[in-house]
């Protein structure tokens, strides 16, 4: 299921926007978004992916997870890297991003003070 377009975008709203930085990979809209998950992001998915919840904060305006993302560079991945390709030897790459669903235009900013 990890892989499967379908599965992936069934609990989405219609509206969709995902923006990956400081890469500023990503898409908006929903016909740009099933082309980026079905050919940037889904099939370069590590294998050995693993997303951990550091934090959560939540306000009547916003949530916001920061999370740990663990995995092996042993692929290129244009969603994260764009024009890099694997890491030989392979090695772990932990990352932190931090989500913000409010944020809809890819500023940063979700409007509210």
């Amino acid at each position: 299921m990890r892989r499967d377009l379908s599965a992936s975008l069934a609990h989405l709203a219609a509206e969709q926007s995902v923006r990956h930085i400081p890469a500023m990979t990503g898409a908006t809209g929903r016909q740009a978004f099933e082309r980026f998950y079905a050919e940037e992001f889904l099939p370069h998915l590590p294998d050995d992916l693993v997303i951990t919840r550091m934090s959560r904060t939540v306000d009547r305006f916003r949530l916001v997870d920061e999370t740990k993302v663990s995995f092996t560079h042993d692929r290129g991945l244009p969603w994260l890297l764009p024009g890099v390709g694997r890491v030989a030897p392979a090695r772990p790459v932990p990352l932190r991003s931090r989500r913000h669903p409010a944020d809809r235009d890819g500023s940063g900013h979700d409007g509210h003070p």
